[in-house]
């Protein structure tokens, strides 16, 4: 495929979930299609220091949840 040189052809390669020895073809191919075409999450980097103006103390509405205390 790289041979062809495609101009927006972008190749990725991962690891399939379940596809070990013995799993069913259409398991397989179920990843390999939604690899493909699904929209894959991109990594970000973030700054820690950013979160430091969001310390105190957070109330849920709900009651069945305790209050969360951030340090």
């Amino acid at each position: 495929m790289l041979s062809r040189k495609s101009a927006g052809l972008t190749i990725r390669k991962a690891f399939t979930p379940g596809a070990n020895h013995g799993a069913a073809l259409a398991q397989v191919m179920q990843n390999a299609i939604a690899f493909g075409y699904c929209d894959q999450p991109t990594s970000l980097t973030v700054d820690p220091l950013i979160f430091n103006r969001y310390q105190g103390t957070f109330a849920s509405k709900d009651p069945s949840l305790p209050d969360c205390l951030s340090p």
